[in-house]
């Protein structure tokens, strides 16, 4: 089995029109809030069969893992939990999909997916317009606990509020819409029992998939310090948080938390007791203490290495993988 890993193996330019037009194409990027910037006249098409599909509250973003037909293994990171959650999404291992995505020479993964689609069940699931643009920051699909739109055009539509907010801004399916609650609409604003007014109904209040415990933890990277030891214990339980390293080091044990935990995963990173590792870790406030904080973990035997935060900023990364 061939043990080479690429991101895309089909990409095809929009030619539609000569070279010069190839300039003029659209980028999507952080000045309107799409995120990284995304190059839709890339196009990437990937098919082939699941080997991997991680996705959980407290996981991170979801990835995708996939085999084509050539052998060679793709990563994908698809949108937020939640919106897959909301969408009803889901493949197993050993199912055929075929990805599309758009250029993105900022993600990780080299592009930014647009569209899954599982011709095994015969789902599909849209992650990105056709600008680029994700579709999770629009509002689409959601839920909401209030303002039930009618009209003669349709129904209101529902909210979704992003992770950690309590409303949301939802997109209707057109008509004037009415009932309780607040909600922002795409072409108008519905308040109280009011009407929401313009092609859109009015959303309620809604709820975002909840985050890793671990993953918005600061670290103080001024403060950065390096342990070598050996493993004590580790423990990783799926949706529960971040993982718990206990290392014997020299100077004494040393409890390092772990997160995301979708690198470790990803990477099929287990260590056994006495294992020997190099964790290279910060140290960031919790409650009313501090705890330290992996950026980095090196296993000596393999040299593998597995980063968690990129070292300039203590972001979450979502899983770069060095070694073996």
């Amino acid at each position: 089995m061939k043990t080479r890993t690429i991101i895309a193996i089909v990409t095809i330019l929009a030619v539609t029109a000569a070279g010069p037009a190839l300039a003029q194409r659209s980028r999507v990027g952080v000045r309107n809030g799409a995120g990284p910037l995304v190059d839709p006249a890339t196009v990437v098409v990937v098919e082939g069969v699941v080997e991997a599909f991680t996705a959980g509250a407290g996981l991170g973003m979801p990835e995708l893992s996939v085999r084509d037909s050539a052998d060679f293994l793709h990563f994908f990171v698809l949108g937020p939990f939640w919106y897959l959650r909301e969408a009803g999404f889901a493949v197993s291992v050993g199912d055929t999909v075929i990805v599309t995505a758009y250029g993105c020479t900022a993600c990780d993964t080299g592009v930014a997916v647009a569209s899954v689609v599982n011709t095994t069940t015969g789902a599909t699931l849209t992650l990105r317009d056709a600008s680029g643009v994700p579709l999770w920051i629009q509002g689409q699909p959601g839920q909401g606990s209030g303002g039930q739109g009618s009209g003669s055009q349709g129904s209101g539509g529902s909210g979704q509020g992003h992770t950690g907010e309590g409303s949301g801004n939802g997109q209707g399916a057109g008509g004037n819409g009415s009932g309780n609650g607040q909600g922002n609409g795409a072409n108008g604003n519905g308040n109280g029992n009011g009407n929401g007014n313009g092609g859109n109904g009015q959303g309620g209040n809604g709820q975002g998939g909840a985050a890793c415990p671990g993953d918005g933890l600061v670290p103080d990277l001024t403060r950065v310090a390096t342990f070598s030891g050996e493993v004590e214990t580790y423990t990783l339980e799926a949706a529960s948080g971040p993982a718990t390293l206990v290392l014997a080091t020299a100077e004494g044990t040393v409890t390092i938390l772990l997160s995301p935990v979708s690198p470790l995963l990803r990477a099929g990173f287990e260590p056994g007791s006495g294992d020997a590792l190099t964790v290279v870790a910060a140290p960031a406030l919790l409650g009313d203490g501090e705890v330290w904080l992996a950026i980095t973990l090196t296993d000596q035997a393999t040299g593998l290495q597995i980063v968690l935060r990129d070292p300039a900023t203590g972001v979450p990364v979502t899983g770069a993988r060095r070694g073996r």
